[in-house]
């Protein structure tokens, strides 16, 4: 395209028209001076080249045709062409531009020669990513993204780094085109000639903004656990010292039973608190029985009988006033403080005795206590027993109290829940629990009866957000059963098969929330084994003995219909070294070196002759064959270095 006029079309008109006709045919602009606006409108039509007349006038113009006119021959010839290897070069390029078109983030390539650095380049993510097609992004400088919610700070440090030829990575809210919002990581790196001269930025922009909502989530739960935390120290100053030492105890207790002593001991100290017990709910007994005590268990004083242990009796009548009525079990049932008065019974007591007084079984929790306060030790779903507190006072545990002492039994039931976290990785002492388990709805069971097959747990893999995967070994059904099984669960974000050896496979599946091992992972249990088949599931379960089974059979319960209790078994276990080398390994494993250790564990990668491959492996995890190894061989030097320290400990 030269310089003289056109009779009945400009430029541009012409070069739409080349395009439509003949799409691949070269095209070279030679614009005048003040002219820009023409070349970002001929780039966004598909112009070859270029050519200002302040920068060569024509000499440089039968250069540049020259140039295109080699490549386009090269092109078509598809071999060296009169540059030597200019049809490589060619092809090297487009594969490249393919490269760009067809990857996974935004790419743009703007051209800072052109007034205000306009876009010259876009890729289909860029597009798909900000809802403009390429004729609306080609030709203008990529700030049409940013809006109101653009921090300015953000955007002038990128105006700076770009002025001054230099990279910069920032995050940025940017608007699609629809309006929407959304938080962009960008990066831009400036490209240079042969010469060291800028020619050109390209950018890269990635869609954060889930990352950048789950941070928001995070800080909003810091700030609210901050906010509560303040909360209890305000309500702490309106009780006479005695909860802030309290605190105090279960802040420096490291054992269970060092806690709940200190708790009772330091209740009694002062008045109005004479008495104070906490009891344990028995498992195979409805039934509350005294762990530890501090004061006197004599509202008037008088010496203590040698075996006086507290048993209070819950499998009577609930109803108020009547013969099995304690605040005790109102307080377990309903997880919330209750208080009884001697002889009467107010509004604000919703489990006071009424004049009736407590069954003879309870009679020791009560006898010569003008008030009792029950106050449920519950962290999270875990009901870890009950607090007694007597005071010698009738008018004792106001509103201001209560809440107080709500507030410290959630803060004992916190400490004896981390007492009893650091316990279920050392305890001696353990409890084995087996479920049955014939909820439909529970995924591995709707597998399991869908598809005919049986189902055993092979491990599971929690993430950040909430969701899992969890490892299932199959057999007795084909692999496109299982996993057509799998997409009618309504729970799983998604299934595969990540290993087949003929009758058993490796099935991965992606639980969208919480699963029943995160679940009971949560209340400090350890999923030894699951089994499901067309009949249902069962699932054995191992945790600290002092540990609230029947509370967690309850919370099962709720999320799934047809949980039953079909065994219980106390025993003791020895130690195990391993069990907290294990640990000290998960805490330096990342998610990806945990995900590719476990899988070619699972996978029998290790095995000889190996079942899977490293490419299978690095394929099931959507990275490169290279990428999976380096995450490998990273866990496989930390699962080393935790077994010699181990040992150097032993």
């Amino acid at each position: 395209m030269s310089a003289y006029r056109l009779a009945d079309a400009d430029g541009i008109e012409l070069l739409r028209a080349v395009r439509a006709e003949h799409p691949g045919l070269p095209f070279v602009l030679y614009t005048a001076a003040g002219s820009e606006r023409i070349a970002s409108e001929a780039i966004a039509a598909g112009v070859t080249d270029y050519v200002r007349r302040e920068d060569g006038g024509r000499d440089e113009l039968a250069e540049r045709v020259r140039a295109a006119a080699a490549t386009d021959r090269a092109d078509r010839a598809g071999g060296d062409g009169e540059h030597g290897t200019g049809g490589g070069m060619a092809a090297a390029l487009r594969l490249k531009e393919r490269a760009m078109d067809a990857a996974p983030v935004g790419i743009t390539i703007s051209d800072p020669a052109l007034p205000d650095n306009p876009m010259v380049y876009v890729n289909d993510a860029f597009e798909e990513l900000t809802g403009y097609p390429r004729s609306a992004s080609i030709g203008r400088n990529c700030r049409f993204l940013q809006g109101e919610g653009s921090d300015p700070a953000t955007v002038a440090a990128m105006r700076e780094a770009i002025n001054a030829g230099e990279p910069v990575s920032v995050e940025l809210r940017n608007y699609r085109r629809d309006g929407e919002l959304f938080w962009n990581a960008v990066d831009i790196a400036p490209i240079r000639d042969d010469e060291g001269t800028l020619t050109h930025f390209v950018g890269f922009q990635t869609d954060i903004t889930n990352r950048k909502r789950a941070e928001a989530a995070a800080e909003r739960a810091a700030a609210a656990a901050e906010a509560e935390r303040a909360t209890l120290e305000r309500l702490l100053e309106r009780i006479n010292g005695v909860v802030r030492e309290v605190t105090e105890a279960v802040v420096q207790a490291t054992v269970r039973g060092e806690l709940e002593d200190a708790v009772c001991e330091r209740l009694t100290a002062s008045e109005p608190y004479a008495f104070a017990w906490i009891g344990e709910r028995e498992v195979a007994a409805e039934r509350v029985t005294e762990r530890t005590r501090g004061g006197s268990a004599t509202g008037a004083g008088e010496d203590e009988p040698a075996d006086d242990r507290i048993t209070v009796a819950l499998d009577g009548d609930r109803t108020i006033g009547g013969d099995g009525t304690t605040a005790i079990a109102r307080a377990l049932d309903s997880r919330e403080l209750r208080v009884a008065r001697s002889g009467t019974a107010d509004a604000g007591d919703a489990d006071g005795p009424g004049g009736a007084g407590p069954a003879d079984a309870d009679r020791a929790a009560w006898q010569g206590w003008p008030a009792t306060a029950a106050v449920p030790l519950v962290c999270r779903d875990s009901c870890y027993g009950v607090l007694c507190v007597h005071a010698a006072r009738s008018d004792a545990f106001d509103v201001h109290e209560r809440a107080v002492l709500e507030a410290m039994g959630r803060t004992v039931a916190a400490g004896i829940d981390a007492a009893e976290s650091r316990r279920v990785l050392v305890a001696d002492d353990v409890v084995e629990l087996e479920l049955a388990l014939g909820d439909p709805e529970a995924f591995f069971v709707s597998i399991a009866e869908r598809a005919g097959c049986r189902l055993e747990y092979g491990g599971s893999l929690a993430r950040e957000d909430g969701s899992s995967l969890v490892f299932f070994t199959a057999e007795g059904a084909p692999a496109a059963a299982v996993l057509a099984a799998a997409e009618e669960c309504a729970d799983l974000d998604g299934a595969a098969i990540v290993a087949d050896h003929g009758d058993v496979r490796l099935i991965e599946c992606d639980v969208a929330g919480s699963s029943v091992v995160t679940m009971l992972a949560e209340w400090g249990a350890t999923t030894e084994s699951i089994v499901a088949d067309p009949d249902g599931a069962r699932l054995r379960v191992e945790l600290a003995r002092e540990a609230d089974a029947r509370a967690l059979v309850a919370a099962l319960d709720e999320h799934y219909a047809g949980v039953e209790l079909v065994g219980y078994h106390e025993r003791e276990r020895p130690a195990r070294t391993e069990r907290e080398a294990a640990a000290a390994l998960a805490d330096r494993l990342t998610d990806r070196q945990r995900t590719a250790l476990q899988r070619a564990h699972l996978a029998g990668f290790f095995e000889r002759p190996r079942r899977m491959t490293g490419d299978e492996l690095a394929a099931s995890m959507g990275v490169s064959r290279s990428t999976f190894h380096q995450h490998l061989r990273a866990a496989e030097r930390k699962l080393v270095a935790t077994f010699f320290e181990t040992a150097a400990d032993a």
